[in-house]
C-alpha cells in the first residue's frame, strides 16, 4: 500500500496524456510532468515507509530495555532496605520479610 497515491497520480496522468496526445500535445506534456511528480511522490512514500521511526521492532527493543532498567532499579531499592508494597493488600512490608504479615502473600 506504500506509494499508492503517487502511483495512482502517475497512472491516471499517463493515461490522460496518451488519450489527448493527438488533440493537444502541450496538454499531454503537462500530463507527463504531473505523472513524473506522481512517480516522485510514490518513491518518497516508499522510502519513508522503510525508515519508519515508530517501527514495531524498535518499540519492542525499547520496551525490553525499559523492563530491564525497571528490574534493576527495583532490585537496588530492595537491596537498600526500602519497603515493598504487597500486590494483594497494598500494605508496606519490610524488605527483609518473605511474605506480607497482613495477608500472608509472598512478596518476593
Amino acid at each position: 500500500m506504500k506509494g499508492l497515491r503517487g502511483t495512482a497520480i502517475a497512472v491516471v496522468s499517463a493515461l490522460f496524456g496518451i488519450a489527448i496526445w493527438s488533440f493537444a500535445p502541450w496538454l499531454a506534456a503537462v500530463c507527463g510532468l504531473v505523472g513524473l511528480v506522481g512517480v516522485a511522490m510514490a518513491v518518497q512514500e516508499i522510502i519513508a515507509g522503510r525508515t519508519d521511526p515508530y517501527s514495531l521492532a524498535s518499540l519492542e527493543d525499547f520496551e525490553r530495555k525499559e523492563e530491564v532498567r525497571r528490574l534493576l532499579d527495583s532490585e537496588e531499592q530492595i537491596a537498600d532496605g526500602a519497603d515493598i508494597v504487597c500486590p494483594r493488600c497494598f500494605d508496606h512490608v519490610a524488605s527483609g520479610l518473605p511474605a506480607c504479615p497482613r495477608c500472608g502473600h509472598p512478596v518476593r
